[in-house]
């Protein structure tokens, strides 16, 4: 009659708690555990004695298997033990888990003889899984016990138990695979306005490698792809559609199956309105905008939010422009408003801005960006030399804006 399967298991339990480590395993001999335990002599046994089919069932709670059925006096496995092991073992050692095996016999023979055939037991196992298992596996331990577990559970002597003739197989999993970790592309995007000719901005000069090397925290990020695009501009709005839908192609190509990570976007005079678009239009395909700046944005007066004023003030105050909806995370709007000039509408008896710059451009505050006035920084009296002179002040201010993103790119980037 087998033994209750609640019997076997309170043996281990019983063991375990007795072993001097935590691992939930049988104590191993003092030996080397990585040695496999060696075939005996043949002819060491006697004849055994047929029991019928071989059987396998899970250990409860103590990751692992035990086949048992064993014939009696007998070490080799049966076909139903091989199936059992292949379905369960072989499958856990090609996913590199690591075992330990103990053999256990009943508590019919000597202690000398059942010693010796747990031992034989646990051989043809090992032998079995190796000749399975097409890669080397870590063996942790291999003994046998004897009937030390038959008589932990209560087993009176030269009783026989299928349950005690067995194997059990202790598995170790192997940790699971990291995810490989996907690349990380970032962007940086500049505008630069022109009056005539518009290229490509080489990376360089979207933002030089001097000052990307400056990023130290950036340099020290795994897995981050920067990617620097720019392009001058003589215009915005429909008149650039074509050379924002082109980068934008440019940046979906660059960025392939990578995650995305920071975008920083910025530009002066007609390529800030270009840099707005841009970020409105990444921001419309799904593309988060980190940072967006922009210096003398290029405005007209109808562009300013409708103000009239009376003829002959002498000061007007800074236009304010809506330049619809800005999305991004951090942005700047860097301006002076020395070049602006007003105009008086004789037939309607009113002041409205305007400037001595190509169709009367202007510039001021923009509804939704944060304002950076530098009026008080400008020193050249010319009104073109005014805007470039906005443009070269703005320039490190914003280098120093994108590196602080870059630097802190990895808590800046969303999580997928």
């Amino acid at each position: 009659m087998a033994a209750p399967n609640g019997r076997l298991q309170g043996a281990l339990a019983v063991y375990f708690a007795s072993a001097s480590s935590h691992s939930r395993r049988l104590p191993m001999p003092a030996t080397d555990l990585n040695c496999p335990i060696p075939h005996l002599p043949q002819g060491t046994t006697m004849a055994a004695k047929p029991t019928g089919p071989g059987k396998g069932r899970p250990l409860s709670g103590f990751d692992g298997f035990l086949i048992f059925n064993f014939d009696i006096d007998g070490d080799q496995l049966k076909s139903e033990h091989q199936t059992f092991l292949r379905r369960n073992v072989v499958s856990e050692l090609k996913a590199g888990a690591s075992i330990a095996i103990q053999g256990i016999t009943d508590t019919t023979g000597s202690d000398e003889h059942n010693i010796a055939l747990s031992d034989r037991r646990v051989a043809n196992v090992l032998d079995f899984l190796r000749k399975e298992s097409p890669n080397k596996f870590t063996l942790i331990g291999s003994s046998g016990h004897g009937e030390a577990l038959a008589r932990g559970a209560g087993i009176k002597n030269d009783t026989n138990d299928e349950t005690f003739r067995g194997v059990i197989i202790q598995i170790q999993k192997a940790p699971p695979k990291p995810a490989p970790q996907k690349n990380i592309a970032d962007f940086i995007v500049r505008f630069s306005g022109v009056l005539d000719n518009p290229k490509k901005i080489d990376p360089d000069n979207v933002v030089p490698d001097k000052v990307i090397a400056t990023a130290q925290k950036y340099k020290a990020l795994p897995n981050r792809k920067l990617h620097r695009l720019g392009h001058q501009t003589t215009g915005f709005g429909k008149a650039t559609a074509k050379t924002r839908s082109d980068l934008l192609d440019e940046i979906r190509k660059l960025r392939g199956a990578d995650d995305l990570g920071v975008v920083c976007i910025f530009g002066a005079s007609s390529g800030g309105r270009n840099a707005i678009e841009m970020a409105q239009e990444m921001d419309a395909a799904g593309f988060g905008i980190t940072y967006l700046a922009v210096s003398d944005a290029a405005f007209f007066p109808p562009d300013a939010r409708p103000m009239t004023f009376p003829k002959g003030t002498a000061k007007l105050p800074t236009p304010a422009f809506n330049a619809g909806k800005i999305a991004a995370g951090q942005t700047q709007n860097f301006f002076q408003t020395k070049g602006n000039d007003k105009e008086d509408l004789l037939f309607r008896n009113v002041t409205i801005y305007s400037s001595k710059m190509d169709q009367k451009e202007i510039h001021g505050s923009i509804d939704g960006m944060v304002d950076v006035d530098l009026t008080i920084s400008i020193i050249s009296t010319d009104v073109n030399d005014m805007h470039r002179d906005c443009s070269k002040l703005a320039q490190p201010k914003i280098h120093d804006s994108i590196v602080s993103v870059l630097d802190r790119a990895d808590t800046l980037t969303k999580k997928p």
